[in-house]
């Protein structure tokens, strides 16, 4: 073995940093997903990490596996499955997409929509009505009951 000199050790610790940091998970991101049945499809809310930046604003993911595959325009592969990014004020019952992945049947990711917009305006910030018993509302509801839970 060749002697190393000790300008490479520098070096050689930075590699050996650099490979142990990337084999271990700085921080572990756990789920907990919870079903909601709208129209006999299940869509499942992610519980565990409903963000609740202000009083009002409620950041959650949800999780729909299709029954049949959707086509769309901008979209090369049959969609089976989608996961969707909410922004929902539970004081004025509006909400926005922030960011949508489309997956083929493999599981795989085949097409990613990001919606952020970046004002405090209301009207532009919380796009869509929410209307009583529609997705965005059961998902609402299901997240209402969680951070109630978590209060007590």
């Amino acid at each position: 073995m060749k002697n190393i000199s000790h300008n490479h050790i520098p070096a050689i610790i930075i590699m050996f940093v650099i490979i142990i940091c990337s084999n271990s998970s700085a921080q572990i991101i756990e789920e907990s997903w919870a079903p909601v049945s709208f129209h006999g499809n299940l869509v499942y809310v992610d519980l565990k990490n409903i963000d609740s930046f202000q009083a009002d604003d409620i950041y959650v993911w949800t999780i729909e596996n299709l029954k049949s595959p959707l086509e769309m325009e901008d979209v090369d592969k049959d969609i089976y499955r989608t996961k969707t990014y909410y922004l929902i004020n539970k004081k004025i019952k509006r909400y926005s997409l922030v960011e949508i992945l489309y997956y083929d049947e493999d599981n795989n990711v085949i097409k990613d929509f990001n919606y952020e917009v970046s004002t405090d305006d209301p009207e532009l910030r919380y796009s869509y009505p929410i209307l009583d018993g529609s997705l965005v509302d059961l998902v609402l509801q299901r997240c209402e009951r969680e951070i109630e839970s978590k209060r007590k």
